[in-house]
């Protein structure tokens, strides 16, 4: 217990004097020096406790010199430069880190108050050459301040130039390694995600950017092992359940999938869209009334909070529509699947005009619209049977937009082909299914018997009717 006080209190020493010296030569900045950049002191043997006796004198003789000619004004300068230092070298309490430039803007103008009482009282005659030498150093450090005001503007320029002058700390290699997988750099990033987590397994916070970039590397396994780790460390970070679902969804492990989407959004608070949207799009087959709520949810908290977008890394505004226009549709697609043909139609146009490149949005709208048309009597002099007719156009203007996207998607094609088959233009469907055919063998489409029978129907159609 006495050995543990005594490396505790030589290490604080250590710290402090770190900072004094900083302020004398800030040649090396960085934002957070914490775990393993800077080792504690645990013996008195260590030849770092120099810098801590250097320090402890230079403080003694300060305030001697302070004390002996009741200079208050220096005396202040040092209590105001020392005390938020202690303050921020985990004496009392823990801070989350050991050393950093940002902690130092108090302390600094104590610092600069002492320097400036030394300067006053200088000898006359040395007086001008200290007055020189001291404008010299402000310019330079001046000119080295606005240089490093440019580092603090962007976060990712701040950990990139920082993880060069503190390659040990876990803090900076954390972030520095999520600012890498943001700009695709996943080899790096893995490299200093893996190095944080090797020389500090217990700080939770890059277990779940490891699980992430494992999962962006398709290395699902990996990802579920590191993510459950991360999320047995931290039960509380949706994001976790979440990424672990979707790369227990990548396996094919349907249950596990839903498990863990489940948790992420019944964690209090979740506030981030991607496991609403994902669990609303897996549960669309078996339950579409759960699946539309989820959905709506998952919409809800994109349009009223933009922030949640930093999971996705996104920032450009035209990505946040698009995103947002692909969860409309698939919330459509979900209140298809339940017969609200009208919520799902307006839902529908609101996703188009989102993301107006997006085929299958138009081939589901396509779909509805042709499902209704089938709901609506067929006479050409009713009011019904003008509606139907309007919704025939609309359901081809919508499947032929769609083509037009993608001419190489056997399901669009097929659509097409059952559209013509609805309106009696059996030769046209006849046309579509049999291109719907020969690009579903070559890409081995799984409904290719569907497009088959559907072939066989029609063309069955147009031979009784020639006979």
């Amino acid at each position: 217990m006495c050995c543990l006080c005594v490396g505790r209190l030589l290490s604080m020493l250590y710290y402090l004097s770190r900072y004094f010296f900083l302020l004398v030569t800030p040649s090396t900045l960085c934002y957070d020096h914490s775990y393993a950049d800077i080792a504690p002191v645990n013996s008195i043997n260590d030849c770092r406790n120099i810098l801590s006796i250097a320090f402890l004198l230079i403080c003694l003789t300060i305030t001697r010199y302070s004390l002996g000619r009741t200079c208050l004004f220096t005396l202040c300068s040092l209590i105001f430069m020392l005390v938020p230092s202690i303050i921020f070298s985990n004496i009392f309490f823990p801070v989350g880190t050991v050393l950093g430039e940002r902690l130092l803007y108090l302390p600094s103008i104590g610092f600069c108050m002492l320097i400036g009482r030394c300067v006053s009282n200088t000898h006359k005659l040395t007086r001008p050459f200290v007055f020189v030498f001291f404008i010299v150093v402000v310019a330079l450090f001046v000119i080295k301040s606005r240089q490093r005001t440019f580092d603090w503007n962007a976060e990712d320029v701040l950990f990139l130039k920082d993880v060069e002058g503190c390659p040990r700390s876990v803090k900076i290699l954390n972030n520095a390694g999520v600012v890498l997988m943001n700009k695709g750099d996943l080899s790096t990033a893995g490299r200093y995600l893996q190095l944080a987590v090797d020389l500090r397994p217990s700080f939770k916070e890059v277990y779940g950017n490891l699980g992430l970039l494992l999962y962006k590397q398709t290395r699902y396994s990996d990802a579920i092992q590191t993510l459950e780790h991360s999320a047995r460390l931290n039960s509380t970070n949706s994001e976790d359940y979440a990424y672990l679902g979707m790369s227990y969804l990548a396996l094919g492990n349907r249950s596990e999938a839903i498990r863990n989407l489940r948790m992420s959004t019944g964690v209090l608070g979740s506030s981030k869209f991607m496991p609403f949207h994902e669990l609303g799009k897996l549960l669309l087959t078996s339950s579409c009334v759960e699946s539309i709520r989820l959905l709506e949810v998952a919409a809800s908290l994109l349009q009223s909070n933009r922030k949640t977008l930093l999971e996705w890394r996104v920032h450009n505004p035209l990505n946040i529509r698009h995103q947002l226009g692909v969860i409309l549709g698939d919330l459509a697609l979900a209140y298809q699947s339940c017969r609200l043909f009208k919520q799902s139609v307006l839902t529908y146009r609101k996703a188009i005009q989102l993301t107006p490149s997006a085929f299958q949005i138009y081939n589901n709208y396509g779909l509805v619209l042709l499902e209704m048309a089938s709901d609506v009597p067929t006479g050409r002099t009713t009011v019904w049977g003008l509606r139907h007719q309007l919704l025939l156009a609309a359901a081809r203007w919508s499947l032929t937009k769609a083509y037009r996207l993608q001419p190489t998607s056997a399901e669009v094609l097929n659509n097409l082909g059952r559209f013509y088959e609805r309106v009696r233009r059996k030769a046209t469907a006849a046309h579509y299914f049999s291109k719907a055919l020969s690009v579903a063998v070559q890409q081995k489409a799984s409904f290719q018997q569907v497009i088959e029978q559907n072939l066989a129907r029609i063309r069955f159609s147009i031979s009784a009717e020639r006979t």
